[in-house]
């Protein structure tokens, strides 16, 4: 499994996991073409935040939207997780050896 920073390129994949995530909620509504403007802005504006995405086998399987700010409490920047999506395969996955599992 490979983590890194998403690319133009990967919006379709992101959308379509944002996607998946908005249709679970009761307050949001799907709608790719917003999805795609907001997730372009943030791959194109690196200062506002970073979408990172997990590949398998060259395949998006899981994405984490992060937009940074200010924290009045400790005075420095942050990130804020805003989106986590992953595909409900991996979902069942094993990721790591467990005996007692």
């Amino acid at each position: 499994m490979l983590i890194d920073k998403a690319a133009f390129a990967d919006i379709p994949d992101l959308s379509k996991l944002s996607s998946a995530l908005f249709s679970q909620e009761e307050e949001f509504t799907p709608n790719a073409e917003a999805q795609s403007k907001g997730l372009a802005k943030i791959i194109g504006n690196p200062e506002a935040g970073a979408e990172l995405l997990a590949r398998q086998a060259e395949r998006v399987v899981g994405m984490v939207s992060l937009l940074f700010t200010i924290s009045t409490a400790l005075g420095e920047r942050v990130a804020v997780l805003e989106d986590m999506s992953v595909s409900p395969a991996p979902r069942h996955w094993r990721w790591f050896q467990c005996d007692r599992c």
